[in-house]
């Protein structure tokens, strides 16, 4: 199986996933505990999140909503950047590399191996588990990450993945039919994501946190802290 199939397949089930578990909201692996604090100038690198709002339709499908996702795009950094004051390492920002390098497309492909070993672990935890990454925690994004020690003189990044939906007039109208006339549940919108910490200086996920529920809305400032502040819960200080 070509891995952009394997890819999608991995994205699938989790997909089918967050209906399952929509009642849940958070829940945190971690391999650290707290920053190190005898280290002067702990840096924590914010890579650029990927994030997707979108329209859930009469139907059922998904349309992607560009406005949505900028507005959340915007909360969402800024309410994250918040959750670093007082602790013990210092969050900068992303300095993109020149618009079409070779950098700027391995820091792309990182993003997406993010999200990828992200659903994967997921995958591993609540449907298919690995057999050898039973009991433990021990994921990596690989030598990839290595590189962006160097590049951005830091010693950790943070990764973000949120995809959030919301029902339609259609849908909603739908939801009350199909319990009315047929006494089934159709699923609404759904918020899903996850945030990871990547040590930098060996690429492993020292820490990561799943959120899934059927609340939640990236597209106002107070909602997004709100949503910022379960996604990173339990992050180091």
């Amino acid at each position: 199986m070509r891995p952009v199939f394997r890819a999608r397949r991995v994205v699938a089930y989790v997909a089918v996933l967050s209906f399952v578990l929509s009642g849940c909201v958070a829940t945190t692996n971690r391999n650290i505990e707290k920053f190190d604090r005898s280290q002067a100038g702990l840096k924590v690198l914010f890579m650029p999140l990927d994030v997707e709002l979108s329209e859930l339709t009469a139907g059922g499908a998904k349309e992607p909503k560009a406005d949505w996702t900028e507005a959340a795009n915007k909360h969402l950094k800024t309410a994250i950047q918040k959750t670093f004051e007082g602790r013990n390492a210092r969050l900068v920002s992303y300095a993109a590399p020149p618009a079409g390098s070779e950098t700027e497309e391995k820091h792309t492909q990182l993003i997406k191996l993010h999200s990828v070993v992200g659903n994967t672990i997921l995958l591993n935890q609540l449907i298919r588990p690995i057999p050898t990454k039973e009991n433990k925690f021990d994921w990596t994004l690989g030598d990839e990450a290595k590189n962006l020690r160097s590049a951005a003189n830091a010693d950790y990044a943070l990764f973000v993945y949120v995809r959030d939906s919301y029902a339609s007039g259609g849908r909603a109208a739908a939801m009350v039919l199909a319990a009315v006339l047929l006494g089934a549940a159709l699923p609404g919108g759904q918020q899903f994501g996850f945030a990871s910490l990547v040590d930098l200086r060996s690429g492993k996920i020292v820490w990561f946190n799943r959120l899934t529920r059927g609340g939640g809305d990236l597209r106002t400032a107070p909602e997004a802290a709100e949503t910022a502040e379960v996604l990173l819960e339990k992050l180091p200080d």
